[in-house]
């Protein structure tokens, strides 16, 4: 059996100062930041889904299509039952 190449210490990416794409070593804990936000908003009674700072830039791309879809549905849900089968015209 082959024997493993030895790592050590001395390697040249585990010496010197920590770059800037290992800026998650030394990291700043913001989880008992954000805990104290979050438990501050629920307590206002904000919904979880509000809270997080970008919650209106995924919530309103989805809520107009969630609403946009439904109408176009009972909109053309009507005109099928009044017997036309386009979206404009009498068909």
């Amino acid at each position: 059996m082959a024997a493993m190449p030895h790592h050590t210490i001395s390697d040249a990416r585990l010496t010197g100062p920590p770059s800037p794409s290992s800026s998650l070593i030394n990291a700043k804990n913001r989880v008992p930041h954000l805990q104290r936000v979050y438990q501050a908003a629920y307590r206002g009674h904000t919904r979880i889904w509000k809270i997080a700072p970008r919650s209106n830039v995924m919530l309103t791309p989805f809520l107009v299509l969630m609403w946009g879809s439904f109408a176009g549905s009972m909109y053309m849900m009507g005109r099928k039952v009044l017997g036309h089968n386009t979206w404009f015209g009498k068909d």
